[in-house]
């Protein structure tokens, strides 16, 4: 039921509710509303005007006024709803439902929408879909500060757990062997370790890889200072033993040498460079008288000198002579047929070159 007033007074006033109505003389409004009679929005300068007789509440433009002296008394007039009367206040049960439908909790909680709303609100599924690339810097670093090792779990937490990622450090008491990363291998640490320990060439690196091509695969000679006492010695060299050194007359080239081609002889034992021994006169035989010296061990090649002794028994001289040198030995000629008052001929041998 709207609220309507009549200035009764002979000028014009202003009406204090919520839109501060103006009303000329004699003039008829309806106040900002609608208000009922019991409205609090009704001033105490309305209910001192409508008491002073500046205002009286009429039921409608150009209506009966009804004198009205408080704006908080009841309504008691007679009001026609629905075709029947009913006297005195009016509540919700009074009235008929149309189109707007009267306010309770029942109808608002069972409204479709805020049914939604209040399961939206309650959800913990992250109904947003807000992940970790909508935070903020200042939300990662307190995240990182008040995560523990209570409030992750194991089902699937990406995010590198660094407020407790001591725990899976060597030593820690949840250490996460390395072969149990995603993508670190097979490997074990001592498998590791023993590869990089190994001096055998693991990866068969060859000498073409790292620019070795042309070097051949022949034994080094590579030896420290003052080692040569470490080899085993050879008390007699051979005439055909084989000694390393540097021809001075080649740019200091590495060379092989014969012990028995050594200037002045490279040994004193038997087969060395000198030789000697003696062929008693039983053994000549022919005519002329010959013999023959055979070498215990044999020279290199036939660059050596034989020297001869003719040994006698009497006064007799002899002129022998040496035929078909080998490296082997050498023929004893002695230049004639008799050989009486020979007991024997003593012979030595030495390589050519100077001592």
């Amino acid at each position: 039921m709207a609220f309507w007033i009549r200035n009764t007074t002979g000028g014009t006033i202003v009406v204090n509710d919520l839109r501060k109505t103006t009303l000329l003389a004699a003039e008829e409004r309806d106040l900002c509303g609608p208000f009922y009679p019991t409205d609090v929005r009704l001033s105490a300068d309305l209910d001192a005007a409508l008491a002073g007789g500046n205002l009286t509440r009429i039921d409608g433009p150009g209506g009966a006024p009804i004198p009205y002296a408080n704006a908080y008394d009841d309504l008691a007039t007679t009001h026609a709803i629905g075709g029947s009367s009913h006297t005195g206040n009016l509540s919700t049960d009074d009235v008929t439902e149309g189109a707007n439908l009267y306010y309770t909790e029942g109808r608002v909680s069972a409204n479709a929408d805020v049914a939604a709303n209040t399961t939206h609100r309650g959800s913990t599924a992250n109904p947003h879909a807000t992940d970790i690339g909508n935070l903020g810097t200042g939300t990662l670093a307190e995240l990182n500060t008040k995560v523990t090792d209570a409030t992750l779990d194991d089902s699937g937490d990406s995010r590198t757990p660094t407020a407790h990622s001591g725990t899976h450090e060597n030593g820690g008491v949840d250490e996460v062997p390395h072969q149990n990363l995603n993508g670190a291998g097979v490997n074990t640490h001592t498998q590791i370790d023993t590869h990089i320990a190994s001096v055998a060439n693991p990866h068969s690196v060859t000498k073409t890889q790292v620019g070795l091509g042309n070097v051949t695969d022949d034994a080094q000679l590579k030896r420290g200072a003052d080692d040569f006492d470490t080899f085993a010695e050879k008390a007699a060299p051979a005439g055909t033993d084989l000694l390393l050194l540097e021809d001075s007359g080649d740019a200091g080239n590495k060379k092989k040498v014969q012990v028995g081609n050594l200037p002045g002889g490279g040994g004193t034992g038997p087969g060395a460079d000198m030789k000697a021994n003696e062929l008693i006169a039983a053994v000549f035989a022919g005519n002329p008288k010959k013999a023959t010296a055979n070498f215990g061990t044999a020279y290199p090649n036939t660059n050596y000198t034989v020297m001869l002794t003719c040994e006698t028994s009497v006064h007799v001289q002899f002129a022998p002579s040496v035929e078909n040198k080998t490296v082997n030995g050498f023929t004893v000629n002695m230049g004639c047929n008799n050989i009486n008052g020979l007991v024997a001929v003593s012979w030595a041998t030495a390589p050519y070159g100077e001592a």
